[in-house]
């Protein structure tokens, strides 16, 4: 049997891409999104944004947040 498991890395705002799931709080349960839109703000700060942008952080380049790392583990049938 094939399972994905998901580790939870601390990166820097800065270092996202476009693909990462993330939530501004590495330890939440809830509220994660696929980043799909990274921008600088004329403040500075970035804001990251899901498709619909109903998603949004904003924050400094080297501000800390939590980023889904996916592992596929067991098996596959031959």
């Amino acid at each position: 049997m094939q399972r994905t498991t998901v580790q939870i890395a601390k990166m820097r705002m800065i270092d996202l891409a476009v693909g990462d799931v993330m939530n501004s709080d590495p330890d939440a349960t809830k509220g994660w999104f696929v980043v799909e839109g990274m921008r600088r703000l004329p403040s500075g700060e970035l804001n990251i944004t899901n498709e619909s942008t109903k998603n949004s952080v904003i924050g400094e380049e080297y501000d800390i947040v939590g980023v889904q790392v996916p592992k596929v583990t067991g098996q596959t049938p031959r």
